[in-house]
């Protein structure tokens, strides 16, 4: 039998990155990060439908609450787990950016193209039906994951990535009262300036 040198123990010793837990300052930033990432995605879709189906303000309101409400549900199934359910990792399950256009589509199929408050029973009861579609088929749908190598999800990511440049553009570009917003321009050279600084000069954690 062969004696495990330092080296071997100390590896062995050693968490796995998923499982290590970062320094309390690191920490804090890093879920901090976490939440705004979160929060800017997860509130950003029910504006885009209630923009896509001519909601009032008061509709659009109980769109988000409902919206940060279920996040907040899911965030506690998926982080703490219950039997076979939830991946028990310290995650924010957000919303996706893919279902906006089929709801719109569906809202206004079912009001003749009009939109309003007339269409959101359909949309609630077309979200709850291919959610439990979802929930039922996920376990059979695990078993396929080794045909979606990296060159796949990367390739959707991106796509779906794309899908959000008009709505920036059209955020950027605004107009008011007939002249482009230069507050909207301003802020949106800014956060481009800062990504491409922090991609070109930092590193590591930064």
């Amino acid at each position: 039998m062969s004696t495990p040198t330092p080296a071997t123990t100390a590896a062995a010793s050693q968490k796995h990155p998923v499982d290590q837990v970062p320094a309390p300052g690191k920490l804090a930033v890093l879920s901090t990060q976490h939440v705004l990432a979160f929060y800017a995605g997860a509130v950003i879709v029910p504006l885009l439908i209630a923009s896509g189906l001519g909601l009032d303000a008061e509709t659009t309101i109980h769109l988000i609450n409902a919206d940060l409400f279920t996040c907040g549900i899911a965030t506690l199934i998926q982080s703490v787990g219950f039997w076979k359910v939830g991946v028990r990792l310290p995650i924010i399950q957000g919303v996706t950016t893919t279902a906006v256009s089929p709801i719109i589509a569906i809202g206004l199929a079912t009001t003749g193209g009009e939109g309003g408050t007339e269409a959101l029973p359909a949309i609630y009861g077309s979200i709850i039906v291919a959610g439990l579609f979802t929930f039922f088929a996920a376990p059979y749908f695990a078993k396929f994951i080794r045909f979606f190598p990296p060159v796949v999800i990367g390739t959707v990511l991106t796509t779906m990535g794309i899908t959000l440049l008009g709505v920036s553009a059209n955020d950027i570009t605004g107009f008011a009262d007939g002249t482009p917003a230069a507050k909207d321009l301003a802020y949106a050279g800014l956060t481009l300036a800062v990504i491409l600084l922090a991609q070109r000069f930092f590193k590591g954690f930064l």
